[in-house]
């Protein structure tokens, strides 16, 4: 390797390809933001049914680790979410 490594260039090349990957914005290649947002809407779903069952005395106990939903999970889009997962059930 005198001449060093070869200088070979992965991932998009052409402009369309960029584009591509620019709007998908991807992290490590794995999650699209629409599933990372799918994921914050379950996890605040689940946070405001415990904080609910909490309230009505349902649950007792140490409540859910982990990260709260974040910032774009406001309570009626969460509460329009769930209502919809009713309406879809799982496997259905």
């Amino acid at each position: 390797m005198a001449q060093g490594p070869p200088k070979r260039r992965f991932g998009p090349q052409t402009p369309e390809g960029l584009a591509r990957c620019a709007a998908v914005r991807t992290k490590h290649g794995r999650d699209a933001k629409a599933m990372r947002d799918q994921r914050r809407m379950i996890s605040a779903a689940l946070r405001l049914v415990e904080d609910q069952m909490y309230a009505d005395g349902l649950i007792s106990g140490p409540k859910r680790v982990g990260r709260k939903p974040g910032p774009l999970a406001r309570p009626d889009e969460v509460w329009t979410f769930i209502k919809g997962l009713r309406s879809h059930p799982p496997g259905g």
